[in-house]
């Protein structure tokens, strides 16, 4: 959890002591419920659609390899 939250999730911010997991709510009904009692959006974010690109935007290197470059197998 310390590489996505970039902190220590399970040390205490205050004494620096464990903490410890003690319940995981999976009931959606239950989690909308607190989410809205604590002032947090309760509906994830909406999709965002994958955007298009051209083959313009990549940025292919058009140079010719080296007669020294060998890419056929040996």
């Amino acid at each position: 959890m310390r590489r996505v939250f970039a902190y220590e999730v399970l040390k205490c911010s205050k004494c620096g002591g464990p903490m410890r997991l003690i319940a995981t709510i999976h009931d959606r009904e239950t989690i909308r419920t607190i989410l809205t009692a604590a002032g947090l959006p309760a509906d994830p974010p909406p999709k965002a659609s994958a955007r298009q690109l051209s083959q313009d935007d990549f940025d292919f290197d058009d140079t010719p390899p080296d007669e020294d470059d060998n890419w056929e197998a040996a």
